[in-house]
């Protein structure tokens, strides 16, 4: 008896039903922006206000910076300033980035996909030439930042191609 593989693709209706509404892009934009900004502060200045200290479950963690002993599922004191900004570059790409456009179309989810596409290549071309070509400490930094290329990448081709796409509506 031969068996036969059903793919089924999602329509484009999925697709749109996936999306989040239109009213996310502006708080979207807001909350990316202003994370993204105070992201690179953080990688210069090591700002970490006495007030960000809290005391959080932790799955693991290190007693020590440098060569300390795990400790698995225990409570640790931490300053929570890297984690609530990488949480808002995350949440805010992510409402930026999947908010549906008031014009939601077959053409525009197909941008999407490109972009989406576009976005994981140069992810992983990035973390390819960053295991051959970064060492060390500086390596640590460069993952620390692929975690948000995909997510970045995508927002800047997807919107760069809707301006153009808009310019080009608007010339003729």
């Amino acid at each position: 008896m031969t068996r036969i593989l059903v793919i089924s693709v999602p329509s484009k209706y999925h697709l749109m039903k996936a999306l989040l509404p239109a009213s996310f892009r502006k708080p979207g934009w807001i909350i990316f922006s202003n994370f993204s900004l105070f992201g690179i502060i953080l990688m210069f200045f090591n700002i970490e206000p006495d007030w960000l200290n809290v005391t959080l479950f932790a799955v693991v963690t290190t007693d020590q910076v440098v060569f300390g002993a795990d400790q698995y599922f225990t409570f640790t004191r931490t300053n929570i300033v890297t984690e609530l900004t990488a949480t808002g570059i995350i949440v805010g790409g992510l409402m930026l980035a999947f908010a549906r456009r008031e014009q939601e179309d077959e053409y525009i989810l197909k941008i999407r996909l490109e972009s989406l596409l576009w976005a994981v290549y140069a992810n992983y071309i990035v973390l390819l030439l960053a295991i051959w070509f970064v060492f060390s400490t500086p390596f640590f930094t460069v993952m620390i930042l692929n975690m948000f290329t995909v997510l970045v990448i995508f927002i800047l081709r997807f919107e760069w191609v809707m301006f153009r796409l808009s310019r080009e509506n608007r010339d003729e």
